[in-house]
């Protein structure tokens, strides 16, 4: 594979000011609620076992568990906290305003692409006429439109939902979609009121969530009981035993958010513990990898600064070998970025 350099989503000036502004709402975000944070058990094992390891920019508690070795937050906000950082602070609207540019667009097509493969798979083997397809965190369902209009080519019918708690956001797609598509359903609403909806999914997904929520174990039992029997849910997050997130501390300056990074982050995923974590919220891991493009590029970026000496050879590499190393790291599933295909477990 070709080397992508770390500007592939956004300009380094734009990432350096998202960063910043990340942190200085982090910190304005503690000095508000942070007497008032809960304590919470492992959200992997749900263990109470845990060692306190380095905290957050001095200020978030961050835990090692005993039992699985997950790294977490364990003192979190509320939901209703949470609203308020996701609402208004300033660094959510820029990140919204930068993921609207065409250096972003990209990825969805990589996403709509992968979804489309494993629908034709699911669609021949189950034999089906129609699908329900789901996406939980839409935002303005622009994804959704992209998948649509990929499955126009199919010969099923074709219902496509999504579900956001940005009201704006979903007035937008809305808007955009004509306001009726009877293909592409969009509703301002939480994940827990689901069931209220009255369909049963063959396909859930979601992108770059999970590793925000308070309570992931029962976000995953809320899918679970939303999916068609053999449903699929497919899911990315950040993979915190990945070589950038392994090689650049969550303290250390970077433009890439880490696994560990709240109030955003709160759950560390990783290659290791997300197949138990599948197992206990009833689902069989059906496919795990790490398509991730950017490590050798963060390391390559931070060059001499980089904190593990040995690393910083890459920087030295011509283009042709960073893009061997980085597609070696994919084939080992050791990048930073981890995606997982789930099915339903009946047993």
């Amino acid at each position: 594979m070709n080397f992508i350099p770390i500007d592939q989503l956004r300009s380094i000036e734009d990432s350096k000011l998202l960063y910043k502004q990340r942190i200085d709402d982090a910190v304005q975000f503690y000095k508000k609620y942070g007497d008032k944070f809960v304590f919470r058990k492992c959200p992997i094992c749900n263990s109470d076992s845990s060692t306190s390891i380095e905290p957050f920019i001095d200020l978030y508690s961050v835990a090692k568990c005993n039992v699985c070795n997950s790294i977490y937050v364990d003192l979190v906000p509320t939901n209703e906290q949470l609203a308020d950082y996701y609402n208004h602070c300033y660094s959510n609207i820029i990140y919204a305003n930068l993921n609207k540019t065409n250096k972003t667009q990209f990825k969805y097509k990589e996403r709509v692409d992968f979804l489309y493969s494993q629908i034709i798979d699911y669609v021949n083997y189950h034999n089906l006429s129609d699908i329900n397809i789901l996406e939980i965190g839409c935002n303005n369902g622009y994804f959704l439109s992209l998948l649509k209009n990929k499955l126009n080519k199919l010969k099923i019918k074709k219902n496509l939902y999504g579900i956001d708690l940005d009201s704006n956001a979903i007035k937008e797609g809305m808007e955009r979609e004509g306001g009726g598509d009877c293909d592409l359903k969009l509703f301002s609403m939480d994940a827990s009121e689901l069931g209220g909806l009255g369909v049963k999914f063959d396909f859930i997904v979601h992108y770059e969530l999970i590793e925000h929520l308070v309570n992931p174990v029962q976000f995953m039992r809320i899918i679970n009981e939303n999916l068609q029997t053999n449903g699929v849910t497919i899911f990315t997050t950040p993979n915190i035993l990945g070589l950038e997130a392994k090689a650049i501390g969550y303290n250390e300056e970077r433009l890439q958010v880490h696994s560990v990074f709240p109030p955003m982050h709160l759950n560390s995923f990783s290659t290791q513990n997300i197949l138990y974590f599948s197992i206990v919220n009833g689902f069989k891991l059906k496919s795990l990898d790490t398509p991730g493009n950017l490590d050798v590029a963060a390391l390559v970026y931070k060059n001499d600064n980089l904190n593990i000496r040995e690393l910083r050879f890459i920087s030295k590499m011509s283009d042709k070998y960073k893009g061997k190393i980085q597609y070696l790291i994919k084939f080992l599933n050791a990048s930073s970025y981890m995606r997982v295909v789930l099915e339903k477990n009946e047993n």
